[in-house]
């Protein structure tokens, strides 16, 4: 067994960094050789490596194209983000990478596992691999079987960076919604259990040197991207919960939710529901206004003018659970939404009218905490059975999860950042 460190211009003086590979006598890629464009093509590939661990350690690509081909049995750390990645004609490898800005592609390979985030996944002629994954856009597989997919679980230090350099949100993963492009049997994708790591598909793990310089750990879920179970066995009969969190409060509400899989004191580290997905979008107002109908002006209004963030619960407890994450993360909730309040024995008719008549009037009023708009929930069963919150209208909350999920993805809105 051969330990490699994979060091970056031998031949070029580009400095030494915090991230340099001192242990192989090479440095990290700094802008300045960027902007001279003092770049070897051969130092941005992997090819023809066997029983090897190979590290690109923070800065040692810097946001350049990367090939890994032809290996087998090799253990490949990619820890920096790149401009695209291509891994073909890999056998029984585990390649490990930062956020990729557009494109990763991996095509003829066998018996590998591969951790990667990116804006678009493409996999081609693959047999019996295992993804990590994390993908801005719906990820597409072609002429492949025995392929298994689970949620992004890659963390150490300077990943958040990463994924901003990338121009990724962690909040838009959409890991599990795979298109076969050639439209096979059962037996070509799978989701991985829930729970599952790809520290549990490595086989030689990352050299003690390396792991203390970039932080890398192995924790029960990553520290960075949210940990989603996908739509997996979602039936619309179950119990679901969806909020929209207006802004102010997202990064709170992303400390709290990464503290469930590190065992840190969560609300809803205990409970049984499960996080299905979520999704950071600044909707147009035409399609704020009518998927706010009846909420407070003001909410449409914020909306349309900062991201927001979409969040679908499923499962026992769900919407209890949701909202004890938001109390948690400081929004502001109205005690116990999910429970309506009997009226009292002795109770008029006509008084039991006026409470239902404003009951209805606030319908969709469900975020509003202490005089301002904070969160839209809409909780009860998937189907529109149930409770709905007893204020959230007739539309069901797996609909209106489906508008702001897909609907809207269709019809873009307005781009972050624009």
């Amino acid at each position: 067994m051969k330990y490699l460190t994979a060091t970056l211009w031998p031949s070029h003086n580009v400095g030494v960094t915090t991230y340099c590979l001192a242990a192989a006598g090479g440095g990290s890629l700094t802008r300045g050789a960027l902007d001279k464009g003092n770049l070897n093509p051969s130092d941005f590939i992997f090819s023809c490596k066997q029983k090897e661990v190979i590290v690109r350690e923070p800065g040692s690509i810097g946001g350049q194209q990367f090939i890994v081909e032809e290996c087998s049995e090799c253990e490949v750390y990619l820890l920096d983000h790149t401009a695209a990645l291509t891994i073909d004609l890999c056998t029984d490898c585990r390649i490990i990478a930062g956020p990729c800005e557009s494109s990763v592609f991996i095509r003829d390979c066998k018996d590998c596992t591969v951790v990667v985030a990116c804006q678009q996944f493409r996999a081609r002629d693959c047999t019996d691999c295992t993804f990590f994954l994390f993908s801005a856009t719906q990820p597409v597989i072609e002429s492949s079987v025995g392929l298994r997919f689970g949620c992004y679980t890659l963390d150490y230090f300077s990943l958040a960076g990463q994924f901003a350099a990338a121009k990724l949100s962690v909040w838009n993963n959409r890991w599990s919604q795979i298109h076969n492009f050639t439209g096979g049997g059962d037996g070509d994708w799978s989701c991985l259990p829930e729970g599952s790591h790809h520290r549990d598909f490595t086989t030689r793990s990352l050299p003690e040197a390396s792991r203390q310089r970039v932080g890398y750990t192995e924790n029960t879920h990553g520290a960075v991207v949210p940990i989603t179970a996908g739509m997996r066995g979602f039936t619309e009969a179950e119990e679901t919960c969806f909020i929209v969190v207006m802004p102010g409060h997202i990064d709170a509400v992303l400390g709290k939710l990464l503290a469930v899989g590190g065992g840190g004191d969560s609300p809803i580290s205990a409970t049984t529901s499960r996080l299905l997905r979520t999704k950071l979008f600044r909707p147009q107002m035409a399609q704020s206004k009518t998927f706010f109908s009846g909420a407070p002006s003001s909410m449409a209004e914020l909306a349309s003018s900062f991201p927001v963030l979409g969040m679908q619960w499923a499962g026992p407890g769900s919407a209890e659970a949701a909202v004890s994450l938001l109390a948690a993360a400081g929004v502001s909730v109205p005690p116990s939404p999910a429970t309506p309040t009997p009226p009292p024995p002795n109770e008029s008719s006509a008084t039991k009218g006026k409470k239902s008549k404003e009951k209805a009037n606030n319908s969709a009023d469900i975020g509003a905490g202490n005089g301002t708009s904070e969160y839209y929930m809409v909780a009860g069963r998937g189907d529109g059975g149930g409770n709905d919150d007893g204020r959230s209208g007739s539309e069901s909350s797996a609909a209106k999860a489906r508008v702001f999920f897909e609907q809207w993805d269709e019809d873009k809105g307005t781009p972050l950042g624009s």
